[in-house]
C-alpha cells in the first residue's frame, strides 16, 4: 500500500472511530470499544492517536478505565494529539484523577496549545491534593498568557470547592 493509500486508509479508520455513538451501548460494548482505543493510542500515525483520545474523551466517564494510558500520551509528540488527551481526561472527569501527574507534568510541556488544554482538565478531575494544589500555584509563572490566565481561573475554582487544601497548598508555595 502506497502512502496515499496509507493515509486515506488511516483516516478512514479514524473517522469511522470517532463517528461512532460511544455513549450508548451495553457496559462490554464500551468496555471493548475502550481497550481497543487504548491500542490505538499507540498507533505510529498521529492522526489514530488523536482520534483515539477523542473517542475515549466521546465516551467519558465511562473511559476511566484508559485514564492512565491517556496520562501517559499526554507527552505525545504531536501537540494535536497531547491536547485531545487532555480534553478526554477532562471528559472522563473525577473518574481520570488517576492521571493528576501525569497533567502536572504536562504543565512543563513545550506545547502551550497543551498546557492550556490541561489548565482547563485540572477543575474538572479533581479534587486535588494540597501538593498537587501547589504546583499549579508554581506554573502560574507560565510564558502564555493564556495558560496563566487559565491556571489563575482554575485555582480560584479550587479555592472554592476545597478550601482547606487550597490554604494548605497556600502554606505549601510559601514555604517553598
Amino acid at each position: 500500500m502506497g502512502s496515499k493509500e496509507a493515509k486515506h486508509a488511516a483516516e478512514t479508520f479514524a473517522d469511522f472511530i470517532y463517528s461512532l455513538d460511544l455513549k450508548k451501548g451495553s457496559d462490554k460494548l464500551t468496555e471493548d470499544y475502550v481497550k481497543s482505543y487504548v491500542r490505538a493510542l499507540e498507533n505510529d500515525k498521529p492522526l489514530i492517536r488523536k482520534k483515539a483520545a477523542q473517542a475515549l474523551g466521546k465516551i467519558g466517564p465511562r473511559a476511566s478505565e484508559a485514564a492512565l494510558a491517556l496520562g501517559w500520551n499526554l507527552s505525545d509528540d504531536d501537540p494535536q494529539v497531547s491536547e485531545e488527551t487532555a480534553k478526554a481526561l477532562r471528559n472522563i472527569g473525577v473518574k481520570a484523577n488517576r492521571a493528576v501527574p501525569y497533567l502536572l507534568e504536562a504543565l512543563k510541556y513545550p506545547s502551550p496549545g497543551t498546557r492550556l488544554e490541561v489548565a482547563k482538565t485540572l477543575t474538572k478531575i479533581g479534587p486535588l491534593e494540597p501538593k498537587e494544589i501547589a504546583e499549579i500555584f508554581l506554573a502560574t509563572k507560565d510564558n502564555d498568557a493564556r495558560v496563566r490566565k487559565k491556571l489563575k481561573e482554575s485555582l480560584t475554582q479550587i479555592g472554592l470547592e476545597q478550601p482547606a487544601a487550597f490554604q494548605e497548598a497556600v502554606s505549601i508555595v510559601r514555604e517553598e
